[in-house]
This record gives structure tokens, sequence and C-alpha cells, in this order.
């Protein structure tokens, strides 16, 4: 999924709580760093995924940063942490009060079409 394209699915998503009844906005991710291709995979042509786990602060923070499966196997492990350490967010809020969240997971692509940043899909 396209970075813009995040967004436009979290939006999606908020609504669909809304009209659910919940009081529940999840955490929106309002900034990134550059990811940063492994240059020994892109000589190599490699290209893969890799699927990460992590918990949003109150402040909209990232840790516990972890791979819960990656292919290939631990090729693109390092570089994937090393994004989503970047990331801030906007904290998950619960009746307009910001909490924290456990267990975010997202999908870090690594084509080589991609240049230098990846897009990202969101899992849960």
């Amino acid at each position: 999924m396209r970075p813009n394209m995040v967004g436009t699915l979290l939006l999606a998503v908020l609504l669909l709580q809304t009209s659910c009844g919940t009081s529940v906005v999840p955490p929106i991710l309002l900034e990134s760093g550059r990811m940063v291709y492994p240059p020994e995979s892109r000589e190599a042509k490699v290209e893969g995924s890799v699927l990460v786990q992590y918990d949003v602060s109150e402040e909209g923070l990232v840790s516990n940063i972890r791979v819960v499966s990656s292919s290939p196997s631990d090729v693109f492990d390092e570089a994937a942490i090393s994004f989503v350490r970047t990331w801030r967010f906007q904290p998950q809020k619960r009746s307009g009060v910001p909490e924290a969240v456990e267990n975010v997971q997202s999908r870090i692509s690594f084509t080589l079409d991609d240049g230098d940043a990846s897009y990202l899909e969101f899992i849960e």
C-alpha cells in the first residue's frame, strides 16, 4: 500500500469504528524516516518483506520492536527495525484520552523498484 493510502485506510477504519459506537481512535502514523535498502541485497537483486510488531506509547513513540516473520529470513530484519524506529504516531485515543497500545503489526516490503523508500502495509 502506498504511503498516501495509509491515511485513507486509517480514516476508513476510524469511520467504521465511529459508526459502530466505539470511541477508540487507533494510532495514526505521522512521520517516518527514510528506509535504507541493504546495499548487498540490492546488488544481489534480493527482494523481500518483514512483518514487525511494536508498541506505541501514549506520546506516539515506538518501542519494543521485534520481527514476527521475514522472507528471506534475516536478510532485511535490521533494516526494517531501523526504519520502524524512526516512526512517530498520533497515539491511540479512547474517549479522547491518549493511551498506549501494544502489539501493533506492520509489513515492510523491500522491492527493487521502490528505490530507497518502501510502502507500508498495515496488518492490524
